[in-house]
């Protein structure tokens, strides 16, 4: 049996993180990078009633624009600037999860800053990657094979999903199936 364990901390602009229990009992844990933006908590969320796990989601120093088009602005300066924004919390217990979902919003092509701050200073050796994005048109883009070259000792599951923020509060059952096929 999976030991299904919850842990939801407050996030202003985030990376939340999500992962699996493998059948040795390890712990769950689900992650997801996101902004105060619905589209992205709701396929975390969504995705975490289908496989349990913990939900954990890391905060910024710097406070992100809860309007959309200024958001995207943001990022984009942070993008040109090669920014790595400061995470203000921590994952103390990583080396408890062997799979994590790995969730963000596609910004301008890319993944947010933040998340190439977590993926530059966490050493996810070992783990399976699972990546989940909304976004605006783009897909995943390139952001698949960018986590690849940023934990190249991970393995990065490329049948990820892949919701247009458009589409996220109908997409609940495409998230059960995609959690479904890939059989956890």
């Amino acid at each position: 049996m999976r030991k299904l364990t919850a842990i939801v901390l407050c996030m202003a602009t985030a990376i939340t993180f999500s992962a699996c229990s493998s059948k040795d009992n390890s712990q769950d844990f689900q992650v997801k990078t996101g902004t105060r933006t619905e589209s992205e908590r709701t396929t975390a969320s969504n995705k975490n009633d289908e496989t349990g796990g913990d939900l954990f989601e890391i905060e910024t120093v710097q406070k992100y624009p809860g309007i959309h088009e200024e958001l995207l602005e943001f990022a984009y300066e942070e993008l040109q600037d090669d920014a790595r924004p400061e995470l203000s919390t921590q994952i103390e217990n990583l080396d408890d999860y062997d799979t994590i979902f790995l969730g963000y919003p596609n910004w301008n092509e890319d993944l947010p800053m933040p998340m190439y701050t977590f993926l530059e200073e966490y050493d996810l050796s070992g783990k399976t990657i699972i990546p989940f994005t909304t976004h605006g048109g783009s897909g995943f883009a390139s952001t698949i094979q960018t986590i690849e070259s940023l934990q190249p000792n991970a393995t990065v599951n490329e049948n990820g999903l892949s919701i247009s923020r458009n589409s996220v509060a109908d997409a609940k059952s495409d998230v059960v199936d995609w959690v479904n096929d890939l059989e956890l």
